[in-house]
């Protein structure tokens, strides 16, 4: 798993955790939200996910 030791690490250079494209095309029309279980910040709408995908949380 992830833990503070990965504070920093490089997604794109190599590292052992990083960021692959898999090829599936991004989503036409993501959902852009308010963030969940904050107290700061909680009014951006910083949160995207893909409407129906059974991965994301709900409020």
């Amino acid at each position: 798993g992830l833990h503070g030791d990965h504070d920093g690490v490089d997604l794109l250079g190599g590292s052992a955790v990083g960021l692959w494209d898999d090829g599936t095309p991004p989503p036409s029309e993501p959902v852009q939200a308010t963030r969940i279980g904050l107290s700061a910040g909680a009014e951006h709408p910083w949160r995207w996910y893909v409407d129906g995908d059974p991965n994301v949380s709900r409020r």
